[in-house]
Order: C-alpha cells, then structure tokens, then sequence
C-alpha cells in the first residue's frame, strides 16, 4: 500500500512537472512570436525612413545643383551685368551728418546719446551717418530739474532723432532753488 501511494504521488509531482513545463514552454513559443513581430516592423521602418531620406536627399542635392548653375552664371557674365545704374557704380557710402547739443537754463545736468557720441558734459557734438537713429536722454544734477527739448527735439521725454541732415538740439536745465 505505500508502495502504491508513493507510485501515485510520483505520478501526480511528474503531472504537474509537465504541465509546468508545457506551460513555460507556450510562454517562450509566445515570446518567440513578438519578438519576431517586432523585428520585423523594424526592418519595414527602417527601409520607409532610407527610402524618404534618400528621396530627400535627392531633392537636396538636385537644389544645390540648380542654385549652383544661377551663380556659376552670375559670376561667368558679370562683365555684361546690368545694375539698373546706367554704367555708374551705386553709391554705397552714406553721407553723414554732424548732431549738436547745448545746454541752457539757470540750472546743470548732462545729455548722453544711447549711440556712443554724444556725453553733453563735455562731447557735445558727433557725426553720424544718413538714416542713423540716434536717442537722447536728459539727466540732472541735484538741485536741477530738466524743462524740455528744444530745436530738432521738444517735449520733456526722451528725444529721438534720425539723421537724414545736420541737426541742433537745446536742453534745458532749470535751478530748482
């Protein structure tokens, strides 16, 4: 009787031993399969991105050839080149224009330019070139206030000129005493 109980016990351990072995090996045989999906969609990815870059990169190249041709062409003919000038070379240089600041009023302070140029303590004068913005800000000493612009600038604000001629600029300065 224990013979035959330890035989059935044998029999019942090497059941479970194989359904258990049954069972990893469904999992792998599952594992086998994703892996060889995957595998897969990355080799149909990689050849959908070769084949756009290479498309792009064609197209690339066939740009840089084109605009290789339009400057090959300029540079080949740029003896018989017309301007619009009417066979007078373009005026490049800019005409420039000289700013002036003085100072007035019972009162003290100094103008600066945002531009280097101007420091109305003692560089009150500077040249700038045609088209130049240049922007001028008043600043007291203690016991002054600043009353206004005057000449190419007015107001009490910060004062904005473009230079497009010579021009002359007044601060004044009031004694607050």
């Amino acid at each position: 009787m224990v013979k035959k109980t330890i035989y059935k016990n044998i029999l019942k351990n090497k059941n479970k031993m194989n359904l258990v072995k049954s069972k990893k090996a469904q999992v792998s045989i599952e594992m086998i399969v994703i892996l060889s999906v995957l595998i897969l969609a990355t080799i149909v990815l990689a050849s959908v991105l070769l084949g756009f870059f290479s498309s792009k990169t064609d197209q690339a190249t066939d740009v840089d050839n084109k605009t290789e041709a339009v400057v090959v062409d300029f540079l080949t003919n740029l003896s018989t080149y017309d301007d619009g000038s009417g066979g007078q070379d373009a005026n490049v240089t800019s005409t420039p224009y000289t700013l002036s600041v003085s100072r007035n009023g019972t009162g003290t302070g100094i103008v600066t330019s945002f531009l280097p140029g101007i420091d109305c303590g003692t560089d009150c004068s500077q040249t700038y070139d045609s088209g130049t913005s240049v922007t001028l800000t008043a600043v007291t000493s203690a016991g002054s206030s600043f009353t206004g612009w005057n000449g190419a600038c007015s107001g009490i604000g910060i004062c904005t000129v473009v230079m497009d001629s010579a021009k002359n600029i007044t601060a004044t300065f009031s004694f607050l005493g």
